[in-house]
């Protein structure tokens, strides 16, 4: 950490951070993460977890509670109990609900009355019918109440993405700017929020057109170091679009201070890694969709799941045993076949013994995508085929009564894009601190209250996850791996989706969210939500609420420095989004072994006002009004 002024105007100056090896052990961090799903959830909840998460204290009560949309099934509605338990209250806080394509979500007192409301993103059934987003009043202690179409927000052939609440013209009201799938009436969009609590979509009225693409991720921050906010927009490549904005509206730029774009951007990260009082960033990279994976699982289950061209491809594996065979994509039940006289399968169990199954079939054209299940007879090898005219996705899981051994196949070898970090550089390029990381989310925390943000990253796979990692970083110079990421790689299966931070128990230490479920059936199906809680360990913090009050109702935007004798930190009220998730909002600040704070500077979104606290006791969350 470096002791700076925060008017300075920084845009690049020379800085390098690298992984080393071998990694360091949890211990010698003095960080460990607990998997307490089923404490905290009195379950280990089945949904499909993906897409939108969310936290944030719905009921006023101190404690964040957690929204996970859970895709097309019901959501849940997370009341934190403040013992470290949950209830699930969204049958009763959403007493009116349709399930729909549920994708990011996000938190805001849109209406200034204390507290907090809900947008829920939306997306219109792969663009070919209507899914209005859902904006969730709260006049808690009554259910929520479905606004949008009266508000003004619903925009119902949209495909929906990543919400992002924040006051662009300075009025003191929040707006609301959607990212969005491309498509026929499908755009980013920005509402602006009016005098009446109706919005109005104004985006190309301002200078705001998006960012022309599948937006991922959008997020709000000071990224150049002027004082004034800015907006990134990151659809296949960071950044795809970066606009400047006050309240005469919004200037685009492709570029951000001379960055050239990284493609196959997931997700990003926007944070002071060197403690210069600028931003830094991390981009996750990995477009797991259109890679090809065939693995054998911890389970003992043979994996495969790939988007293929027209054309024939091949699996083989040895087994003594009987195969069953569970598929999705575009293969149907009616379309598997056994051996070499194309036999159609009347079960999905396929006997060792079955003479049915011997031999391969002659070659020759397809009508419809079909699936050959074949044994050689004199020994236990086998042999999947896959025809289709069409190019297809697909996910097949094979189980056997014995065990799958030498698996192998024709599809391409999964190729991964390596993240990127960018830190503030006289080049501004991007170095690539690890070739074998590639990921799908990414959050930075002071995870062990040392005054250094660490980073996370989530690793997915169409199959099977890689393991999650956590990154220490030793002060702006080193990014560090931790064996085993202190206790929180992840489950191997499902598709791990997305990671969001919060102190759910409030003990001064970041703990970790974990949603999984995207991707091919069968794969999405056996994923989970998992909650991690870290043990911390004996340095201070300070949480830090904000309450605007000319500026927006939660301050969203300002700026807050915090001051002791180890240095001084920055953190931005951005709203906690990153892809489809939402981290919680109150700010934390690992403080090391400072016995103090000396001082806590806010800057105020839109005024420049300045609220300032001298002489804290650490260990403690404090609300700063404006």
């Amino acid at each position: 950490m470096l002791h700076s002024s925060p008017s300075r105007r920084k845009l690049f100056s020379l800085a390098v951070l690298f992984v080393v090896t071998p990694s360091l052990s949890a211990g010698q961090v003095g960080v460990r993460f607990d998997d307490v799903t089923r404490q905290a959830f009195g379950r280990v909840p089945a949904e499909k977890s993906f897409g939108a998460g969310a936290w944030g204290d719905y009921d006023g009560d101190g404690d964040p509670d957690l929204f996970l949309g859970n895709h097309a099934e019901f959501p849940s509605l997370w009341r934190n109990n403040g013992d470290g338990t949950f209830t699930d209250v969204a049958a009763t806080m959403f007493s009116v609900y349709q399930r729909a394509d549920s994708h990011g979500a996000a938190w805001g007192d849109y209406d200034g009355d204390g507290d907090l409301d809900l947008i829920e993103c939306v997306g219109a059934k792969l663009g070919t019918g209507q899914g209005p987003n859902r904006l969730w009043r709260n006049d808690y202690p009554s259910p929520f109440v479905d606004v949008a179409a009266a508000a003004g927000v619903d925009d119902p052939f949209a495909r929906s993405r990543s919400p992002l609440w924040f006051d662009w013209n300075d009025d003191g009201r929040l707006d609301l700017m959607v990212t969005a799938f491309p498509g026929p009436g499908s755009v980013d969009r920005l509402f602006t929020q009016q005098s009446n609590g109706l919005f109005i979509e104004n985006g190309a009225a301002v200078g705001f057109f998006g960012s022309g693409g599948n937006s991922r991720s959008v997020q709000l921050g000071d990224f150049d170091s002027d004082g004034a906010l800015e907006l990134i927009l990151q659809a296949n490549q960071f950044p795809t679009r970066f606009y400047e904005f006050d309240a005469r509206g919004f200037t685009s730029d492709q570029q951000l201070g001379g960055i050239k774009p990284i493609s196959h951007g997931a997700d990003f990260l926007a944070e002071d890694l060197d403690g210069d009082l600028s931003f830094d960033f991390y981009v996750s990279r990995y477009a797991y969709w259109s890679k090809s994976e065939v693995a054998i699982g911890p389970d003992g289950a043979f994996r495969a799941s790939s988007e293929v061209d027209r054309g024939t491809y091949a699996f083989s594996f040895k087994s003594a045993g009987d195969v069953t065979v569970d598929f999705g994509g575009e293969v149907k039940p009616g379309s598997v076949f056994l051996g070499k006289d194309r036999v159609l399968a009347t079960s999905l169990t396929v006997k060792a013994s079955d003479p049915r199954a011997v031999g391969i079939p002659p070659s020759g054209p397809v009508s419809k995508p079909e699936l050959y299940v074949c044994r050689e007879s004199d020994s236990d090898q086998w042999l999947v085929i896959l025809r289709t005219p069409v190019s297809m996705s697909f996910g097949m899981e094979l189980r056997t009564t014995t065990d799958f051994r030498e698996a192998w196949s024709s599809l391409p070898k999964r190729q991964d894009s390596p993240d990127g970090l960018l830190v503030s550089s006289a080049s501004a390029k991007y170095r690539y601190p690890d070739l074998n990381t590639s990921s799908r989310s990414v959050v930075g925390g002071d995870f062990d209250n040392d005054g250094d943000i660490h980073l996370y990253v989530v690793r997915s796979g169409p199959v099977l996850n890689l393991p999650n990692r956590l990154l220490e970083n030793r002060e702006g110079s080193q990014l560090i791996h931790i064996a085993e990421a202190a206790g929180a790689e992840g489950s191997p299966y499902g598709v791990g989706d997305s990671v969001s931070i919060v102190d759910f128990d409030q003990d001064g230490f970041l703990d970790l969210l974990l949603t999984n479920g995207d991707g091919l059936p069968p794969f999405n199906d056996d994923g989970r939500m998992t909650l991690l809680r870290n043990r911390g360990n004996g340095n201070r913090w300070l949480e830090v609420d904000l309450r605007g009050n000319q500026s927006n109702a939660t301050g969203v935007g300002a700026r807050v420095y915090v001051t002791t004798s180890e240095g001084m930190q920055l953190r931005c009220q951005a709203g906690g989004i990153h892809r489809s998730t939402q981290n919680h909002e109150r700010l934390h600040f690992g403080l090391g072994g400072a016995s103090r704070v000396s001082e806590v500077r806010v800057i105020w979104p839109g005024t420049d006002q300045e609220t300032v606290l001298r002489d804290l006791a650490v260990n403690q969350v404090i609300t700063i009004s404006e």
